[in-house]
């Protein structure tokens, strides 16, 4: 969680508006074993909001993040909620 923080903090600097939801734990049957967090946020840049859902995995070396960003500028439709939930469902990770 540390470094999705200092991760959002670089966005903020950018940002007019920024409003962030709550991390959410999120279990992927892929790589069950695996952390993984989502969230979304809203903001403002250059007069434009942009809309952006993240869904973060820390890997099982416990030192490596891999994050996966969508971002959009319009609010997520029902496609958008779809594929991410397909993008859940389908991640899975090699050693």
């Amino acid at each position: 969680d540390d470094e999705l923080d200092a991760q959002w903090q670089q966005l903020l600097s950018m940002t007019e508006q920024f409003d962030m939801g709550p991390r959410k734990p999120v279990s992927l049957p892929g790589c069950p074993d695996v952390a993984a967090r989502e969230t979304c946020c809203s903001f403002t840049r250059a007069g434009v909001t942009y809309h952006q859902w993240q869904l973060a995995l820390l890997l099982p070396d416990s030192q490596s993040l891999l994050v996966a960003t969508q971002t959009t500028l319009n609010e997520p439709q029902e496609e958008d909620l779809r594929y991410r939930e397909t993008l859940k469902q389908g991640i899975r990770l090699s050693r």
